[in-house]
């Protein structure tokens, strides 16, 4: 099932990019640099809070927040047309335990998807994360002979530079609720929007890029902690 689930994914995933641009533009009246040209949001969570004074704010809502802008579309279809080629690569090099491999494949598959197209702090930080588990789980039970240590180095690596990621996010939810009035503080568009207008703090805001920097310096990676990539890789 594999195999024709990867390819609908990457069919689908066709299909949307050759309507990308007959969508229609997004509205002009957001200022936000990110702006997606197809969007779908839903609130699923909500909590009230109150200003200092006692007077009522806008409720602090928690969104599923999907689009496609122009970058994310590319990263969509490339993503399914790597999966397609990783399933059809492993056809018959995978002999043991084949069904949780291909399983391991499509779970991996749906965490890129989702981080892509997410547009909300909290949905893009899990979905990033939720990906280093079936990682994990290939290089580790499916890899060549130092497939456990080099699962457990791109664990530990990987994880440190999550934490510090989820530092630097928390660092700015917990600005932006304190500060500004802003209903849907982890939209990204949204946040860029209110962020434009209302600049965080010069020191504040070097202190979240090194932060968010350190983070994905570790798990792009980038010199000098990226010794963990080679060793998963090959794996």
């Amino acid at each position: 099932g594999a195999l024709p689930g990867s390819v609908v994914t990457l069919a689908v995933s066709l299909v949307a990019l050759s309507s990308f641009q007959s969508l229609p533009a997004p509205p002009t009246d957001n200022h936000s640099v990110v702006v997606p040209k197809f969007e779908m949001r839903h609130t699923w969570m909500s909590f009230p809070r109150t200003a200092v004074d006692g007077s009522a704010l806008p409720d602090v809502k928690l969104e599923f927040y999907f689009g496609l802008d122009g970058i994310s579309i590319l990263l969509v279809v490339l993503t399914a047309l790597l999966t397609v080629s990783a399933v059809l690569i492993s056809w018959e090099t995978i002999k043991d335990r084949a069904t949780e491999f291909y399983a391991c494949l499509l779970v991996l598959e749906t965490g890129l998807l989702g981080a892509f197209t997410a547009f909300d702090l909290l949905l893009f930080y899990v979905f990033f994360e939720f990906t280093l588990i079936p990682l994990f789980l290939l290089v580790g039970i499916w890899g060549g002979s130092d497939r456990k240590f080099a699962a457990g180095k791109f664990f530990i690596y990987t994880l440190s530079g999550s934490l510090i990621t989820l530092i630097g996010l928390v660092s700015l939810s917990t600005w932006v609720i304190g500060n500004l009035n802003l209903a849907t503080p982890f939209s990204i568009p949204d946040l860029s929007h209110a962020l434009s207008l209302h600049p965080i703090p010069t020191s504040l805001q070097v202190s979240l890029f090194l932060m968010l920097s350190a983070g994905f310096v570790i798990k792009v990676p980038l010199f000098p902690f990226h010794s963990w990539l080679p060793l998963a890789h090959v794996e």
